[in-house]
């Protein structure tokens, strides 16, 4: 393969993908993004709510601070306690902080004349205390030093209602503020739905114009498909155009069908020969002998359409050349499987020919069946040489995944088993499918024991099994096929096959 066809190729393959996921990615992309902006709006807002409710908590405290520096300085004058003393130092210190703090607001502001008047109130305060505390101090009457601290309480109060005024003032604030970032936030959740609106109308048009893209060539290849699974084998391509690797897929089945359609017409003209010469070959038997290998080679015409072995020849091929390896292994194995029925149709084999084939055709089965059939081979290396009559395993095994396992619903389980009794073998074929009643068993054996031309029972179960019967009766002059079954659970085929190395 050329560079140019390789890349071609890759393109081929690649295109449609491509296209999933650069869709996918800009939808989650815009959708991402669209989900952070909203983040970092919010953390912005609760974090400058965080910071104004602290700062009214903040006053709040204050208010309790002022409280307690007066009851610090009149415990003071009235226990004559150190202690007292230091805790209004303290409280002294940290009011006066707070005030010095708000001398950098906005002097253009409400809040900062009622801060400033506040500040101007807390020094009068503390001129005042520090009057009662000399007045104390130089150890002058109770009556003045209690006249004092009145006067330091009337500071007190009206500190309070200062800051009780500054309160409201933030409050109101806080209201217009937050006012405005609810407007704005409704208006950029507004403009979000708008955005994810037309995000979600995008998202549907563009699934819809895909969807389209790749339901509509679906469908068509859909119908050929059933077409052909009806007998219908023409010639017409399918005309939906398509994207990607479904282009190509449709080109490629139109020209597989006309390759088809000319392999069905060559089968049917084989198909016509093959019976004319098997109408022949009849009138002219005379014998016992040529009349039973007659009747061994039209039941082996039954198992062995051998006329598809060159269209699956031809099929493979065209698997080879479109590159599908698991088709091509497995038209391998089919191919093996009719190769085996050509030139062994009316052989004597050996066990281990016969097992080998039946590998081939579990191979393409189990391509089918994946995972829902267990299989299980339980041999004894010493009974592969018994010579049987081919092609009277396989059709055990495929009446066990056919009408046993394919309709069963859950796990099944295909178990063949062959070992050694003296002077015989057994072959034994087991599935846990869903069985036969006792009436379906009758009517096997009565399709083995009547004329092939002439039966009324068509079922191709009954054919498969009482073809085996009949061929084994022709070798060996007897029944050898045993069936135990019970309906919805198992069925059990059993060759005791007598011991010819």
């Amino acid at each position: 393969m050329t560079l140019k066809k390789w890349v071609s190729s890759k393109t081929e393959r690649w295109t449609l993908k491509r296209i999933l996921i650069v869709f996918s990615s800009s939808i989650v992309g815009i959708m991402t993004l669209l989900l952070i902006s909203v983040m970092q709006a919010n953390h912005v807002f609760y974090n400058q709510l965080n910071q104004d409710l602290s700062q009214l908590v903040n006053l709040q405290s204050k208010t309790e601070e002022i409280e307690a520096a007066y009851h610090a300085i009149r415990s003071y004058t009235l226990s004559d306690d150190m202690t007292y003393l230091t805790q209004y130092e303290d409280e002294k210190e940290d009011l006066l902080r707070f005030f010095e703090g708000y001398k950098l607001k906005d002097k253009g502001s409400n809040p900062y004349y009622l801060y400033y008047d506040a500040y101007n109130m807390f020094l009068s305060f503390t001129e005042q205390a520090v009057r009662s505390l000399t007045l104390f101090e130089e150890g002058a009457e109770p009556l003045y030093v209690n006249h004092q601290v009145l006067q330091l309480s009337k500071n007190k109060n009206f500190m309070k209602e200062q800051l009780e005024k500054m309160i409201a003032v933030e409050l109101v604030e806080i209201k217009n503020k937050y006012g405005d970032i609810e407007a704005a936030t409704a208006s950029r959740e507004e403009l979000i739905y708008v955005i994810i609106f037309f995000i979600i109308t995008f998202t549907l048009w563009a699934n819809h114009g895909i969807t389209n893209k790749l339901s509509r060539p679906i469908h068509a290849l859909s119908v050929q498909l059933k077409n052909i699974a009806n007998g219908d084998y023409n010639r017409d391509p399918i005309q939906q155009s398509s994207i990607g690797e479904l282009h190509y897929m449709i080109v490629r089945f139109n020209k597989m069908k006309v390759k088809l359609a000319d392999n069905i017409d060559l089968m049917h003209e084989n198909a016509k020969i093959r019976e004319q010469l098997k109408n022949q070959e009849i009138e002219l038997l005379e014998t016992e002998n040529h009349l039973k290998q007659s009747k061994l080679d039209y039941l082996q015409s039954q198992i062995n359409p051998h006329f598809l072995y060159n269209t699956l020849n031809s099929i493979q091929t065209l698997a080879d050349i479109e590159e599908a390896p698991l088709t091509e292994k497995m038209l391998f194995h089919m191919s093996s499987l009719m190769r085996y029925n050509q030139k062994k149709m009316n052989d004597i084999v050996r066990l281990k020919e016969e097992l080998d084939i039946v590998d081939s055709y579990i191979y393409i089965q189990m391509i089918r069946f994946g995972n829902r059939i267990q299989y299980i081979m339980d041999k004894d290396d010493d009974a592969l040489n018994t010579l049987v009559p081919s092609m009277i395993l396989q059709p055990l095994v495929e009446n066990a995944m056919i009408h046993g396992l394919e309709p069963k619903i859950g796990q099944g389980v295909l178990k063949i088993e062959i070992y050694k009794e003296p002077g015989q073998v057994v072959v034994s074929v087991y599935d846990n499918g869903v069985g036969m009643d006792q009436e379906t068993m009758d009517n096997i054996m009565l399709y083995a024991e009547s004329d092939p031309g002439k039966n009324g029972i068509k079922s191709y179960q009954s054919i498969g099994l009482s073809n085996v019967i009949r061929r084994c009766m022709l070798y060996y002059g007897k029944n050898i096929l045993e069936i135990q079954s019970e309906k919805g659970h198992y069925t059990q085929l059993k060759l005791v096959i007598p011991d010819k190395e």
